[in-house]
């Protein structure tokens, strides 16, 4: 089993794998139909487009908190703080839809009264709907507690990624430039 640092990151994926139809991957609508109260707050489901674009289909209402915005709608690609993170983004969203592979990654960002806090985001791949582009649900967790009035202000880099094996392999390469994912690193789901 993967080594969740959250609690909350490791019910995620436990409810991701109860969702599971066999070997296959679970169904947005069987994951939007059965919702787990407790982890809905940190939930982001990301629709993955062709022309380079994720577009934030759910943002959850503790993200939302600590975002300072809603991000539903809007291109996750437009919010990174350097061309280099962006393509990082595009690359690990893109591999988890074509590779059917999970990721766990540290966010590293900076809060509006100028301190530094780590996130833990875990993303999973499901069926999308049917006609409909490729989707992946993540969670994410800030790891430490701070004051209700402090926002994410940017992002400063990702560290500690490692993917996640759901039954299909991990991919042999890290295309990331700002981060490392080390597939000798990937554990067993």
């Amino acid at each position: 089993m993967y080594p969740f640092r959250t609690e909350l990151t490791r019910a995620f994926h436990a409810h991701w794998q109860s969702l599971r139809a066999g070997d296959g991957l679970p169904a947005l609508k069987d994951f939007l139909s059965r919702p787990q109260p407790h982890l809905q707050p940190h939930i982001v489901i990301k629709d993955i487009l062709p022309t380079k674009y994720i577009r934030v289909r759910l943002h959850g209402t503790r993200l939302v908190e600590l975002a300072g915005e809603d991000l539903t709608g809007q291109d996750l690609l437009a919010y990174s703080d350097t061309p280099e993170m962006a393509e990082d983004l595009w690359c690990f969203q893109r591999s988890i839809v074509d590779h059917r592979v999970g990721l766990s990654v540290l966010k590293n960002t900076v809060t509006s009264s100028e301190r530094d806090v780590t996130f833990e985001e875990v993303t999973l791949p499901v069926e999308g709907f049917p006609g409909g582009p490729p989707c992946v649900i993540g969670c994410v967790v800030l790891m430490e507690a701070i004051s209700t009035n402090d926002t994410v202000s940017h992002l400063l880099a990702y560290s500690d990624a490692h993917w996640i094996d759901l039954g299909f392999g991990v991919p042999a390469y890290h295309p990331l430039r700002t981060m490392q994912v080390d597939p000798l690193c990937a554990a067993e789901a």
